[in-house]
């Protein structure tokens, strides 16, 4: 009965305090970060371990077997899943919420050490430890081109120094992925007969490449008060500067790698592909970083793909240069923002319902129209207030504390 009296006493007081309320209320919501779903502080332990030459039907018997066998028995385990691909294994450990990490790494590393020996060549597994909301992409990006004789997935090399750089630019984006793209390599493809005849050893070959195809320093020379780098630059520039590498000299002369290989531009095998409407193509994965607004953040992406295919664009001058008979372009197949805002409409409409059905049904019992006004501004008040704490608290406005925040008004009207 004091605070109602004192209310009553000091309506000037009281009513700048609901205005303060709304005010900040108002610029907590503006300023704090939007996000889809909670932060969950769960911890995820990942095991890779690399087998060079394996096949993926080796590395799921002779690892990734051995390993769940020892590892599924780690005190707080909630999920395990494995991937076994050529050369290399992953297992992925999830722990329920609350598991202290170091101890889940502590835990992991030890029945590692119980597997039984691995084969020959198998590197140590690595273990590393990560939490699920740093792989939360927010966008997922696609490169088209309407020239149906262009391989896409050859562009990797411009995407990954020309795109890739532009769209990290954007405020708030931490990380850029290029996938499905096949990466330009210089390929030495030799003749074992030729090798056999000339008395030279695939070893001899291997280490004129490696010995050659490099710049080192040479100090320095000092001139007085200067002082003058010195630097051999022995990188290859070119197939040819490759054919000509000396391998090893005999009594006919030296012997050049043209004489036993041929070197040749072409592409790597990917490591990974992606598929979209039946077609194979390459694609960009966005994650922004945390405690950013994806609103904002996708806002400042969107811009800087629009910029990146107008014409005379960047897309615009490389299907020019490469003589496209078409365009090439970047659409955005996912996101994250469309969900966001159509989750946080759907809240706010479930308040006016909710607010407006409360506000009907005290009406019908109370009769009284100065009554129900008095508790229906009550109702958007204690709604706005609770960004003020959510601010205090650091928290970010997601799904469910919007629902929380119309229950809490509802419920304090």
């Amino acid at each position: 009965m004091n605070l109602i009296r004192l209310a009553i006493d000091k309506p000037v007081s009281v009513s700048v305090v609901v205005l303060l309320t709304l005010l900040f209320g108002l610029l907590a919501l503006m300023s704090i970060p939007v996000q889809m779903t909670p932060n969950v502080d769960s911890t995820v332990v990942t095991v890779s371990t690399f087998w060079e030459g394996a096949s993926p039907q080796e590395v799921e018997q002779e690892i990734v077997d051995k390993q769940e066998e020892r590892l599924k028995s780690v005190s707080g385990l909630k999920k395990m899943t494995s991937q076994s691909t050529e050369n290399s294994a992953t297992v992925a450990l999830e722990f329920y919420v609350g598991v202290d990490k170091d101890e889940a790494l502590r835990e992991v590393s030890d029945k590692l050490r119980e597997v039984p020996a691995y084969p020959e060549n198998v590197d140590e597994p690595v273990i590393s430890a990560s939490n699920p909301q740093d792989r939360d992409y927010i966008a997922w990006i696609m490169f088209e081109t309407t020239d149906p004789e262009l391989d896409i997935r050859t562009l990797f090399d411009f995407a990954d120094e020309r795109v890739k750089p532009q769209l990290e630019r954007a405020e708030g984006v931490a990380e850029v992925n290029v996938l499905g793209g096949m990466e330009r390599e210089v390929q030495v493809r030799f003749d074992p007969i030729r090798l056999a005849q000339l008395g030279v050893t695939y070893g001899q070959l291997a280490d004129a490449l490696r010995s050659e195809n490099v710049n080192v320093s040479a100090g320095s020379i000092d001139s007085g008060k200067s002082s003058v780098r010195v630097r051999t630059v022995g990188q290859y520039e070119s197939l040819t500067d490759i054919e000509q590498t000396v391998i090893t000299y005999t009594d006919g002369g030296p012997i050049r790698v043209g004489d036993v290989a041929e070197a040749a531009l072409t592409f790597k095998e990917p490591g990974s592909f992606v598929r979209s409407m039946g077609q194979t193509v390459m694609a960009i994965n966005v994650q922004r970083e945390v405690g950013t607004n994806v609103i904002e953040v996708m806002k400042d992406l969107k811009a800087t793909i629009e910029r990146l295919n107008e014409t005379g664009g960047m897309l615009d001058a490389q299907a020019r240069k490469l003589g496209l008979n078409g365009t090439l372009r970047l659409r955005q197949v996912y996101d994250q923002t469309i969900y966001i805002n159509s989750a946080v409409q759907l809240v706010i409409k479930n308040i006016f319902i909710g607010g407006g059905l409360a506000i009907v049904t005290l009406l019908i019992f109370l009769r009284s129209v100065r009554a129900v006004g008095v508790i229906g501004l009550a109702i958007p008040i204690s709604i706005i207030g609770t960004f003020v704490a959510m601010v205090a608290a650091r928290a970010k406005p997601e799904r469910h504390q919007f629902g929380r925040a119309g229950v809490c008004g509802r419920h304090g009207g």
